[in-house]
């Protein structure tokens, strides 16, 4: 097991590619009720509440903040109440579609999916966002222009590539059922592909720090969501024996009811 990421390390984690402004970041806190702690209301109270959030103050700048909060009042994400802080609809559906969802349910066609491209040097702005794209979809990088992944991209690819008119090569195909790529099976493939040993023992540390019980509503959402932001919820028969996802998600949902 690696050494022990801190709360400043966590966030960080967790904030880039899932809350990678301050608005969204705000959005997530008073979504979190951390402001609840507070008994008077007004905007003050909101940052002092950071101070029952462990380290986390110590992470994120409170002006960072404050930005977040009238940014996300200004676009009517956020309104004040007679508690201080709340989200509007508007700031729920915004905060549901950043945030990472563990899906218990995952469908499969028992096909593994080859994407592969051949974009020019001279459109490297393409090349940047096409990749950034596939990861974001849950794809994983089998080989430099190769990438792979167990679900049908083919649908959302052309609606990006449409969109952001990436020029260049690209191809979708599949190695059908039950295929192999070299002497490597599928199984086999996927876990080296994704790392999924690296993965399991995050959610393994996950585990061993909330029976220590030391981490506060905020740690334990940043510690579990920094990790199932960087989990492809690959199908559950190509995931390798003794994978924690699903027990670490039942504790977690657990911490948060209890909290």
């Amino acid at each position: 097991m690696g050494r022990n990421r801190t709360t400043k390390e966590k966030v960080e984690e967790f904030s880039k590619g899932v809350l990678e402004t301050s608005m969204d970041m705000s959005l997530f806190i008073v979504g979190l009720g951390i402001q609840s702690y507070s008994i008077s209301s007004g905007r003050t109270d909101f940052f002092k509440a950071l101070e029952n959030s462990g380290d986390f103050v110590k992470s994120v700048k409170k002006n960072y903040l404050r930005r977040g909060v009238y940014s996300a009042t200004q676009k009517k994400y956020l309104e004040k109440n007679e508690n201080g802080w709340q989200l509007t609809n508007e700031g729920q559906i915004r905060l549901d579609e950043i945030l990472p969802k563990y899906h218990r349910k995952r469908l499969w066609d028992g096909k593994i999916y080859l994407i592969t491209y051949d974009v020019p040097e001279s459109k490297r702005k393409d090349r940047d966002l096409l990749r950034g794209y596939l990861k974001r979809i849950g794809c994983g990088m089998f080989q430099a222009s190769v990438w792979l992944t167990p679900y049908d991209p083919a649908e959302q690819l052309t609606r990006f590539i449409k969109d952001f008119r990436i020029s260049g090569f690209i191809a979708v195909s599949n190695i059908g059922r039950d295929g192999n790529v070299g002497r490597m099976s599928v199984k086999d493939l996927v876990q080296s592909v994704y790392c999924l040993d690296r993965l399991n023992e995050r959610y393994r540390y996950f585990l061993i720090e909330s029976q220590k019980q030391r981490m506060t509503l905020i740690e334990t959402n940043f510690h579990f969501l920094s990790i199932l932001k960087d989990d492809p919820q690959l199908p559950f028969s190509l995931l390798p024996d003794g994978w924690l996802g699903d027990k670490a998600f039942n504790v977690y949902n657990t911490l948060i009811a209890a909290a």
